[in-house]
């Protein structure tokens, strides 16, 4: 098998899995793919594959689950990303090949049609006949000089930059090949109907009171409450899921949103997930419990609880008349490199709604979630983190949040 797919281009010897190899780290470590992370891992890909003989791995389909986490049914006619990815690798290897010149021991080309690569040995170039003018081997050395010369720059000055803070929390993110799930909470609402549904509001509002000074207790009203479960989500939620939708796809990636209590833990276990909200998102209060800063509803009221320290390091104490315009909120940010799914998970969690709203908007801004993570002590892209942040609600709108804890392992 190994002798059909490795082709010698004409010539008597044909290059060996190690050379093979070596020329493949080569082209992956160069200026033509380093700055393409995806384009790399298809050319591995196909490279492993051929050289193993395995030829079923390398049909679009199969790349397609493989590669880029597609399910097994995928529509290949609809989906076209194997067929993009991979001619954009068949340009970049021309690129390589191009400018490798001579200094190239193994060619590599993916035909048209074909997911299958072929590998030829390039021949070293014949020496020049004596008498033969140095000159153009003079000039030519001066141009591949400039060439790499520029190579160079381009690599300390491009793909060689460290990513910004910002990018490096997104990173598992974003470098999956799988689009990100979002969750959101599934608050309780119910609706009351009745002809004296106003009289049920002044009712419990006036309970204290009257209890208080004597008054007999409301009587029984003719009103109707029947939960509705599935059409509301919180203002602060919603505006969460604005956020953080445009900065996926703003990078190129499909986003599904879906609504906690309709999401089963096999579907959290495909992909990278971002738990939006917390005290009405099962998922939240479930995958982020055994972290040292969680959301506790214990009565009265909601609060933030360090369990490391075995201390509430926050409150929002319960409204009888709900939110007011005016108030403090807090959140939790949690970024999981690796969670209990198997893959990276991201916490975006209010006390209430606006708490959820500032901590989106604070993650989703470049510039100023950048310079909050550049303050947390002992950070990197490698180690997972726990924020938690206090925020002034005024007007129903969370002003810029700040840091009061974080953890970092």
């Amino acid at each position: 098998m190994l002798e059909r797919l490795v082709r010698s281009g004409g010539g008597p010897q044909r290059p060996d899995a190690a050379a093979i190899l070596r020329e493949t780290e080569q082209i992956l470590a160069s200026a033509a793919f380093r700055s393409s992370r995806r384009s790399q891992e298809v050319l591995r890909y196909l490279v492993d594959h051929a050289l193993n003989g395995d030829t079923e791995a390398l049909k679009e389909r199969v790349i397609g689950q493989e590669v880029f986490g597609r399910p097994f049914d995928y529509d290949t006619g609809q989906y076209s990303i194997v067929r993009g990815k991979v001619n954009e690798v068949r340009k970049r290897l021309a690129q390589y090949f191009d400018e490798a010149g001579g200094a190239a021991a193994v060619r590599i080309e993916i035909p048209v049609g074909s997911y299958v690569p072929e590998f030829h040995t390039i021949s070293p170039a014949a020496p020049a006949p004596p008498g033969t003018s140095r000159r153009p081997i003079l000039l030519s050395a001066v141009i591949t000089a400039v060439v790499v010369g520029l190579l160079a720059l381009a690599a300390y000055f491009g793909a060689g930059r460290e990513p910004s803070p910002f990018d490096a929390f997104w990173q598992p993110f974003l470098e999956s090949p799988k689009n990100v799930m979002l969750c959101v909470a599934h608050p309780r609402v119910y609706n009351i109907y009745g002809s004296e549904v106003d009289d049920l509001v002044v009712s419990y509002r006036g309970q204290t009171a009257q209890r208080a000074s004597g008054y007999p207790a409301p009587r029984r009203l003719d009103v109707v409450i029947i939960p509705d479960a599935h059409n509301f989500v919180g203002v602060g939620d919603a505006y969460a899921i604005g956020q953080l939708f445009g900065l996926f796809k703003a990078r190129n990636k499909s986003p599904q949103i879906r609504r906690g209590n309709d999401m089963s833990f096999a579907e959290l276990r495909s992909a990278p997930s971002v738990l939006i909200g917390g005290f009405s998102n099962q998922w939240s209060l479930s995958l982020l419990n055994e972290l040292r800063y969680v959301p506790d509803s214990t009565p009265p009221g909601l609060r933030i609880h360090d369990r490391k320290e075995g201390k509430q390091i926050a409150a929002l104490a319960p409204f009888r008349d709900g939110l007011p315009h005016t108030y403090v909120d807090y959140a939790i940010i949690s970024r999981l490199v690796r969670s209990r799914t198997g893959e990276a998970l991201l916490g975006v969690v209010g006390i209430s709604h606006y708490g959820t709203m500032a901590a989106a908007e604070l993650v989703a801004d470049s510039a100023a979630w950048s310079s909050t993570l550049a303050e947390v002590s002992g950070w990197s892209a490698a180690k997972n983190l726990q924020v938690v942040l206090r925020v002034n609600v005024i007007m129903r709108a969370p002003e810029k949040p700040e840091v009061i804890a974080s953890h970092v392992w």
